[in-house]
């Protein structure tokens, strides 16, 4: 792979000379980080060349291995050419080379990250532990994101989007595979951490909750009955935790404002539940009819026993 790593030459390419890689696992790319990145181009040139191969029989004579950003960068920025190292690798050599590289950026999403490994596997006959080896990684790590494949296209969807994060679809992978939507679902509309979520899905899903106890589903959106003694307990824990914190030690830094974004959304979830439970108590309760012991099969008590 690396025989001409010795004595590489920068040359300069045109820009329509060079197919981008089949290889490449990443499908988003952030516009205005290539907008940033073109901007420095036409100050100071690609300070770092990108890694090209020679190919045959395709519409270009190069193929791009590394560098995808460069490039697409260069052109935002008008170049028609871009300083590159032309390599001779096989398919196999390039397909490893752009996995790595890939996979050593950070901004390459989990599914993104996910598929690029499955690509890589089915290249090798089905030998996961070669992909691991090339990747530096565990067969253990490869596995964890193969599973992300199998969750529903939706759920992939909102992890590709960001919408929710892989440490809240790992979660989402321990539940039955018919309540994965609405975990994830649930994960976007509470803003719940991995931890939280876990605790959610636990209770609500994988112990049979939204059931009538036969294993039947009830109907959506009925509300379970619950006691006094419940209701006071959940609502006194609320206002403790809201009423024992200071809001202010959240910090206003970059994580600090995100958390403070996070507990708003989940505050006025709270609100908004705070404000049914108030209407429902002022409404008039229903009546409750008086028992009728006469058909309970006992004979009424009328005093004591006769001696």
């Amino acid at each position: 792979m690396d025989q001409n790593a010795s004595n590489d030459q920068v040359v300069l390419i045109a820009l329509s000379d060079i197919s981008p890689s089949p290889f490449q696992p990443r499908v988003h790319f952030d516009e205005a980080r290539l907008d940033e990145l073109a901007a420095s181009i036409k100050e100071k040139g690609v300070l770092q060349p990108i890694t090209i191969r020679s190919v045959e029989g395709k519409a270009t004579p190069y193929e791009l291995v590394m560098g995808e950003r460069r490039l697409r960068a260069s052109k935002k920025a008008g170049l028609e050419t871009i300083r590159s190292i032309i390599k001779v690798l096989t398919d196999d050599e390039a397909r490893d080379i752009t996995l790595v590289e890939n996979l050593q950026r950070a901004d390459l999403t989990p599914m993104e990250e996910a598929r690029g490994i499955q690509d890589h596997i089915a290249a090798h006959n089905g030998n996961k532990a070669e992909t691991a080896r090339v990747i530096g990684k565990s067969i253990t790590y490869v596995d964890n994101k193969l599973a992300l494949l199998t969750l529903p296209r939706e759920v992939q969807n909102m992890l590709e989007a960001g919408i929710i994060n892989e440490a809240q679809a790992r979660v989402i992978l321990e539940v039955e595979a018919d309540k994965q939507v609405d975990g994830a679902k649930l994960a976007q509309k509470l803003q719940l951490t991995a931890t939280q979520l876990r605790g959610r899905l636990q209770k609500h899903i994988k112990k049979g909750a939204g059931t009538n106890g036969s294993g039947k589903k009830e109907p959506s959106g009925e509300r379970k009955p619950a006691t006094f003694k419940q209701l006071s307990t959940s609502l006194v824990s609320v206002y403790e935790a809201l009423e024992g914190f200071d809001f202010d030690d959240l910090g206003g830094d970059e994580k600090g404002l995100k958390n403070r974004e996070m507990l708003r959304k989940q505050a006025s979830l709270v609100r908004q539940s705070l404000a049914r439970a108030e209407t429902a108590l002022l409404r008039d309760p229903p009546k409750v009819a008086p028992k009728d012991e006469s058909k309970s099969g006992k004979p009424p008590r009328i005093g004591a026993s006769a001696a």
